[in-house]
């Protein structure tokens, strides 16, 4: 069975996390092994003190590496958008 990385990223305007392949709504703020804080609402805080506010499309991993989504990820969704929308405030 093939490992899935984990990210989040920002999709139709919703934070969701993506584990082990698989799509849910991020309903907490995040901390990255590299110290970068990710929000509910998708802004970024580095350690270095840069921010950033994330975009439909792009994603960071686990790391705290920043890349756009790949159209080939292998990503199960869970819930549909308007279910997710239920679940993030």
């Amino acid at each position: 069975m093939e490992k899935h990385e984990d990210f989040i990223t920002m999709k139709n305007g919703l934070m969701t996390l993506v584990k082990d392949g698989k799509m849910m709504p991020m309903d907490l703020d995040m901390t990255m092994e590299d110290g970068t804080k990710v929000t509910t609402k998708g802004a970024i805080m580095r350690p270095d003190g840069t921010a950033h506010q994330m975009v439909d499309g792009e994603r960071i991993n686990m790391k705290g590496e920043m890349s756009n989504i790949d159209d080939e990820a292998e990503v199960e969704e869970t819930k549909d958008v308007d279910d997710m929308s239920r679940l993030v405030d």
